[in-house]
């Protein structure tokens, strides 16, 4: 069965001290994978209208390709086109914030989960690696000023374009858009941070550490694939997994809603999935504290503290929700 993971409410004073925090969510968050974070009532992501501020999102729509076993599915993806971030927005407007009329997230995840492999046509979902909707102005937490993420392989082809997970940067989707299963580096240090900065909720699944070989070991008896692979397989395709088949397999792990304006922070070597509740934008970053983590100096920070150090691309980074 799933368990909420903890959710923390820091003071100013906290939430503004990055490495205080990060250290607190993985203290309480080592038995979930993930902790969701509530931003004081002060702090706001000031979210610029302008020219700069508007990417243009490159649409995939997303489809079960195939069906491995029962609770075992497949996503595939296919370009669409293109939409301005403002003509999304003006949706998500023109529908009350994103979020349908009629279904609580709950009820949607019940029938995302009860519905999947019969919907017909598919779903859409949008990625921009490199786009972001801070303001620059905003200094803690500002998840476009990342120093860098995790690479793993450098020299690896950037696959966002053709990739069903979008597994970092700017996003969008709408009702029923999930994220495949996909793991977070395990590297001491480094975290997962996603934040809503418009529309509808998210619901984010995550298998903590300590039950990442049991998870792995059962994708790969469902997808027909060596354990040692699937972490690897899970950053270049979207693996589904229905709960019920993981809570059959006694692996435990955390379900939580995360609405607009929330922070879900995901620990080293954690998995996680996620489903949208409707019209979302939402932004993922990978940033870690520690030069062990990186070839990069200790002050690696989502912060404005150093500037000049450019940022690398999103696209070249493994791991997300």
């Amino acid at each position: 069965m799933s368990t909420p993971p903890p959710q923390l409410t820091p003071s100013e004073g906290v939430f503004a001290d990055m490495k205080a925090l990060l250290q607190s969510v993985a203290e309480v968050g080592k038995d979930h994978g993930m902790v969701k974070v509530i931003p004081p009532k002060s702090w706001v992501d000031r979210v610029e209208a302008s020219a700069s501020q508007d990417p243009l999102l490159r649409i995939l729509g997303l489809q079960v390709a195939g069906q491995e076993e029962d609770g075992a599915y497949t996503l595939v993806c296919e370009e669409r086109g293109g939409v301005y971030l403002s003509d999304f927005r003006k949706m998500v407007d023109e529908k009350d914030g994103g979020s349908p009329p009629y279904n609580s997230p709950e009820e949607n995840q019940i029938d995302f989960w009860g519905t999947l492999g019969e919907q017909e046509g598919g779903v859409l979902t949008s990625h921009s690696p490199n786009g972001s909707l801070f303001g620059k102005d905003v200094k803690e937490w500002n998840l476009a000023k990342a120093e860098g993420v995790v690479r793993r392989h450098p020299s690896a082809a950037r696959t966002w374009q053709v990739s069903s997970q979008g597994l970092y940067g700017l996003s969008v989707g709408m009702l029923h858009t999930a994220r495949g299963w996909s793991p977070l580096d395990d590297v001491e240090g480094v975290f997962g941070v996603s934040y809503i900065h418009f529309g509808a909720a998210r619901t984010v699944y995550a298998i903590p550490q300590d039950h990442q070989s049991d998870f792995e070991a059962l994708l790969g008896r469902m997808f027909s694939v060596d354990p040692k692979g699937v972490g690897e397989m899970c950053r270049q395709k979207g693996l589904l997994l229905d709960p019920a088949v993981i809570t059959k397999a006694q692996i435990p792990f955390s379900k939580v809603v995360q609405q607009p304006g929330e922070l879900v922070m995901t620990l080293p070597g954690t998995y996680t999935c996620s489903i949208c509740h409707g019209l979302v934008c939402w932004e993922n970053v990978s940033v870690a504290p520690n030069s062990a983590a990186s070839a990069r100096p200790a002050s690696w920070w989502p912060s404005s503290s150093s500037p000049d150090v450019p940022a690398e691309s999103p696209t070249d980074a493994d791991g997300g929700s």
